[in-house]
């Protein structure tokens, strides 16, 4: 079965697979830190559940890092 179908069906009530649509929600931190083994766990486990397309075509400026304690702002 095609993701869309299970996700569809499982919405519905009407999955009988036995199987749960999933998606995995990394953090930015663990794509940086561990790309092999996401990129296993992807190839293994691949998303039932798509996200939402980007709205940016470009990065927005930005100044500071997000990820550290420290100023962060859009300019």
């Amino acid at each position: 079965m095609k993701s869309r179908e299970l996700v569809k069906q499982t919405l519905e009530f009407n999955n009988t697979t036995g199987k749960v649509p999933r998606h995995k929600w990394l953090l930015k931190w663990a794509e940086l830190q561990y790309p092999e083994f996401l990129e296993e766990l992807q190839k293994k486990y691949p998303d039932d559940i798509a996200g939402a397309p980007e709205a940016y075509r470009e990065e927005p400026l930005v100044q500071g890092d997000p990820f550290a304690v420290d100023l962060f702002c859009r300019l």
